[in-house]
């Protein structure tokens, strides 16, 4: 062969992965301007996966509140700490920027269930109303931290009468939290019949199956749809079902027919959850266990993460707050009132910082499904050149990225990056922070309806375990923060920990 073909040959070869290179690059004038360290076919996916705060903290400063990354193909635009940039995703409709098409791309229509994705939010806002809205959230303060007691004594096989010098080591405190926080909430919003029926067997069941859900949404997010299927998506599928298949026949159960056939409606052991969909909606308890998978993966895993973290942060932080917390835990938990809760303004502080810093690293993730497209505004002093308008076409994916905002020292003081409870934002008397400041829990049309729900009941995993039956004690340095998962930060490896009896 002569040296001529040879050239020809290889550029030939090459001329793909040229022609890659280059579409990847060209960006119109419109259109948000790509994040820096992009490389060949991996785009920022390596980038990103490595830190993902560190890298979209850094994007927001060198290149502005709103950029394009390329996940190994998959382009998103992320739109950091521009208030009228967050104010319009958030507030966009469903029509123009859709919620659920961007979760069924994911592939959650497999992990989760179609039926999940298409009604369960709805679903979930509408019966956290019905069952605690107003002041009925009072009446639940002291019925959910007896079912996290109840949980935190199961899960360390704690005996009956177990005195002051009971104590256990827990290795790791983020899964026994997620036990715990999983558990009770099956018992107050399924109800104890059903809990009966599953037995902790499903909550162990449900726990893995959760673990293979956020596997397998990272490596989607990074994977073409041909191969993301047959690797991760069609196995986590198989999962849920088996899970479903047991919850159903934990509800069918749970809800005993008499020899008429009359359901009992007003059955203490049945939680809102199950009384809204099956006995209220008529729907059947598989389609029950259905929706109800995906709401408990998002009801308990994120609030038992944030309840782990404050616990963290208070024992390494400053003394005169940690102090405060404990004083407030043993007060709780001799009188487990929503009075009282009212009244522990530390532990409420340590756990809305606490989700500051650990927010997801990018969140409210929606697609553009206007015929016209969208038209984000961007702009401010902020960013060199003013304000800026760009297109993002139909079929664009856009998520917002809670860290960039959560520290932005312009917000937050030069010290943003710190844990202090004692902000003035969270001090007893002021308001909670705007959702365009505080994006924990999202804002607009999609604003996580759970926060009624989930405050509280970080603080009262906190408050049990932080002086008030139990005291908690890191065994070890605990691993760094994590923001790999597409949940609250986690921890870089388990958190070994020493747990003992308070009283």
């Amino acid at each position: 062969m002569h040296d001529t073909e040879v050239v020809v040959y290889v550029g030939l070869a090459l001329l793909p992965i040229a022609l890659y290179v280059l579409s990847r690059r060209r960006v119109r004038a419109d259109q948000p301007p790509s994040a820096t360290g992009w490389r060949p076919l991996i785009g920022h996916a390596l980038s990103y996966k490595g830190d993902p705060a560190a890298f979209l903290t850094k994007q927001c400063c060198s290149v502005g509140p709103c950029f394009s990354i390329d996940l190994a193909g998959k382009k998103m635009v992320v739109v950091g700490h521009d208030r009228e940039a967050v104010r319009q995703v958030a507030c966009a409709s469903e029509s123009v920027l859709s919620s659920r098409a961007a979760l069924l791309e994911l592939g959650f229509d497999w992990m989760l269930g179609e039926l999940n994705v298409v009604v369960g939010i709805t679903a979930h806002a509408r019966i956290l109303r019905q069952a605690y809205g107003g002041d009925r959230i009072a009446d639940e303060i002291p019925l959910l931290y007896a079912a996290l007691g109840r949980a935190i004594a199961i899960r360390l096989g704690e005996p009956d009468g177990a005195g002051s010098e009971a104590s256990w080591r827990v290795p790791d405190l983020l899964a026994f939290v997620r036990f715990v926080v999983l558990r009770a909430v099956v018992e107050r919003l399924l109800g104890a019949a059903v809990l009966a029926a599953a037995g902790d067997a499903f909550c162990e069941a449900f726990l893995r199956f959760q673990d293979a859900v956020e596997d397998a949404t990272a490596k989607a997010a990074v994977l073409p749809r041909a191969a993301a299927l047959p690797l991760v998506l069609w196995p986590t599928s198989r999962k849920r079902a088996v899970v479903r298949a047991s919850l159903a026949a934990a509800i069918t159960t749970a809800l005993k027919h008499d020899a008429t056939g009359i359901v009992y409606p007003g059955r203490p052991g049945i939680g809102p959850w199950v009384r809204a969909l099956v006995l209220d909606d008529g729907r059947s308890p598989s389609d029950a266990a259905e929706i109800i998978c995906g709401l408990l993966f998002a009801a308990h895993k994120n609030p038992a993460i944030g309840a782990a973290q404050a616990l963290l942060h208070s024992l390494d932080g400053p003394p005169r707050a940690m102090a405060s917390c404990v004083a407030e835990a043993a007060a709780l938990h001799a009188h487990p009132t929503a009075e009282t809760l009212s009244r522990c303004g530390g532990l409420r502080a340590a756990v809305l910082e606490t989700l500051r810093l650990c927010a997801h690293a990018i969140g409210a993730v929606r697609k553009v499904v206007a015929p016209a497209g969208f038209d984000l505004r961007v702009g401010g002093a902020a960013q060199e050149g003013g304000a800026r308008t760009y297109h993002l076409p139909r079929g664009a994916t856009v998520a917002l990225a809670h860290i960039p905002t959560h520290r932005d020292p312009a917000v937050w003081g030069p010290c943003c990056d710190e844990y202090d409870p004692g902000r003035a934002e969270w001090a007893p008397a002021a308001e909670r922070p705007d959702d365009l400041t505080f994006t924990t829990f999202s804002q607009g049309l999609h604003r996580c309806p759970g926060e009624r729900l989930a405050v509280p009941l970080m603080q009262l995993v906190l408050g049990l375990l932080h002086g008030g039956a139990y005291e908690t004690t890191p065994d070890g340095p605990p691993p760094p923060i994590d923001f790999e998962r597409a949940t609250l930060a986690q921890r870089a490896g388990p958190v070994p920990v020493r747990v003992r009896r308070a009283f």
